[in-house]
């Protein structure tokens, strides 16, 4: 990666060298005025290791000019995807390199093509083999610029929920990693995630927070369309999916439309879409509510834990993440021998274990963190 300014060089490679005791400098270059460092983790999946460098420097401030991962096999033939997937299912192998290393857009509509038609099948081992197809996808989608747009194009003809899922958390995770590494965002398409976030309750609430904030994305000059579909989800029953959808339209200037969704907001029992409409009120019109309930010991909104391919990931709602129970919750998972914290914000905490019954254990941790465990 490049430095856009070569006088922040030691302050860079102190941070990526503290951010995970994985990450190593192997040599820097000065080019056209940028400073080029050359890094290599032993951390996986590499997605999770570029996150590992590029977060400490985006918390100290630093702008990288360009980013080009290395040691990538760009369109190899059917044979090499298939022996890459073989050796990322065998039991007892679950070498994932091979699979991390591939790139190209031939390679990626190959692996969507092959997880398209082997999900909807029930049997164990195909599921198995649907699920290397689909961990290859996000592997190349990582490795590939501009990927986001095809696999929200694949999302939107998924056969069932669990593919759209899929597809979408893997644009998102691309232009999530678009914005760490400094690369303009290429402008999507608002029908086709207009569509997408029409699909049936069959998909997941992640799903459909995530559209949503792909969707927030496309202001602040937002179309009628997408206005009345950010509404119209302002009141929707689940907290974050509402909360979410508020915070789009914030962006806007104030207005009697803004204003009749932050009040619904205000009265709802959701703390986290309650938290977002006070927030606006003040930001947009200089107003405190008249009166804000004291939570005195109430319990704190529960976390979603998420399932992801090497643990969990647990998301907070506005109320969680700034409560004290959060805190404490990280700190019981840090001293918990299941657990190992691979990134942490205040808003998530992704955890590694091998246990794949750690549901339960960590929803009683987050229960004695905020004092509510029977």
């Amino acid at each position: 990666m490049w430095l856009a300014d070569p006088g922040v060089r030691d302050i860079a490679v102190a941070a990526i060298e503290a951010g995970h005791d994985s990450n190593v400098i192997e040599g820097f270059t000065e080019l056209d005025g940028r400073v080029a460092l050359d890094i290599s983790s032993t951390r996986g999946p590499r997605y999770t290791a570029l996150n590992l460098m590029l977060y400490p420097l985006k918390g100290a401030g630093l702008t990288i000019s360009g980013f080009e991962p290395l040691d990538t096999v760009a369109d190899p033939d059917d044979q090499d995807i298939e022996t890459a997937v073989e050796a990322w299912i065998t039991p007892g192998v679950g070498n994932r390199r091979p699979l991390e290393a591939l790139a190209g857009f031939a390679t990626l509509e190959r692996l969507i093509d092959r997880y398209s038609r082997q999900a909807p099948l029930e049997r164990d081992a195909t599921r198995r083999r649907a699920s290397g197809y689909s961990f290859g996808a996000w592997c190349v989608s990582s490795n590939t610029p501009g990927s986001d747009q095809r696999l929200l194009e694949s999302a939107l003809g998924a056969s069932d929920a669990s593919e759209a899922n899929t597809f979408v958390s893997a644009a998102v995770d691309r232009r999530h990693l678009d914005e760490l590494i400094g690369r303009q965002l290429e402008p999507l398409d608002e029908d086709l995630l207009l569509m997408i976030a029409a699909r049936p309750r069959g998909v997941s609430h992640h799903y459909q927070t995530k559209v949503v904030g792909l969707l927030a994305g496309l202001g602040p000059e937002y179309s009628e369309a997408v206005l009345e579909f950010l509404e119209t989800t302002v009141r929707d029953r689940d907290g974050d999916l509402s909360s979410a959808a508020l915070r789009a339209p914030g962006a806007i200037d104030p207005s009697d439309r803004l204003r009749a969704s932050v009040e619904f907001g205000l009265g709802s029992p959701k703390a986290a879409l309650r938290a977002e409409a006070r927030r606006l009120l003040f930001e947009k019109w200089h107003e405190k509510p008249a009166t804000v309930k004291a939570r005195g010991r109430e319990p704190v909104s529960v976390p979603d834990f998420e399932r992801t391919l090497t643990g969990y990931s647990v998301k907070f709602d506005d109320d969680a993440a700034w409560s004290k129970a959060r805190g404490r919750f990280e700190k019981l998972l840090t001293n918990h021998p299941a657990f190992r914290i691979e990134e942490a914000d205040r808003e998530f905490i992704d955890v590694e274990t091998s246990d794949p019954g750690a549901g339960p254990i960590l929803e009683a941790l987050w229960a004695q963190a905020d004092g509510t465990a029977g």
